[in-house]
């Protein structure tokens, strides 16, 4: 997975671009050559200047699937946002891989497992419950799927309300167990365009 910031001053149809966001794309190896499997970005912007995007209630991608490989994936995310929801650091570490990287849905990026420990098992985040729809898993080899979805809470982070998100959740396979490896989480039903920016 390669990460990065993009600045940008543009504009898309008559609107404004955000200046600042960070991508997260996924390479996948076929044969000699590695080619994009998967693309992201979340916008940079203040926490404390975001507005909810009008469309984020309305923004879904039908039932959860119930193949077998969505319904695994979904056994492991499941239980670790649960960890998190509990600021148990302790539960989330059993599900973490040995390197990840997250992008956030402002855009802030978390490099190491240790940070993500750390913000993750913090007093910042008080959520009562979530909830996942649409879930679906893509497979690019026996060993490395990824996990999409979206998520709504009864939460707040640091006084605020947590909105709806797209969730992607990267899964490698460490011997018998699939261990999250990475992700990027998007407001849904933003807009790039008029999204403030921090």
């Amino acid at each position: 997975m390669l990460t990065h910031r993009t600045d940008v001053n543009g504009v898309c149809h008559g609107k404004t671009l955000v200046p600042a966001y960070y991508t997260a794309t996924v390479f996948v190896r076929e044969g000699k050559h590695w080619k994009a499997a998967f693309r992201a970005q979340s916008a940079i912007v203040d926490p404390m200047k975001a507005v909810r995007p009008a469309a984020s209630a309305l923004w879904t991608d039908g039932p959860t699937l119930t193949d077998a490989d969505t319904q695994t994936l979904l056994r492991r995310e499941q239980p670790m946002v649960t960890a998190w929801k509990d600021h148990d650091a302790g539960r989330m570490d059993k599900f973490f891989g040995p390197e990840m990287q997250f992008i956030d849905i402002f855009g802030d990026r978390i490099a190491t497992r240790a940070q993500a420990l750390k913000a993750w098992s913090g007093e910042g985040c008080d959520v009562k419950s979530f909830e996942f729809s649409g879930a679906k898993a893509t497979m690019f080899a026996p060993n490395f799927g990824v996990l999409t979805y979206r998520a709504s809470y009864d939460a707040k982070c640091f006084g605020q309300d947590v909105w709806p998100i797209w969730g992607t959740s990267f899964y490698v396979k460490h011997g018998d167990a699939w261990m999250w490896s990475g992700g990027i989480n998007v407001l849904a039903g933003v807009d790039w365009a008029t999204t403030p920016a921090g």
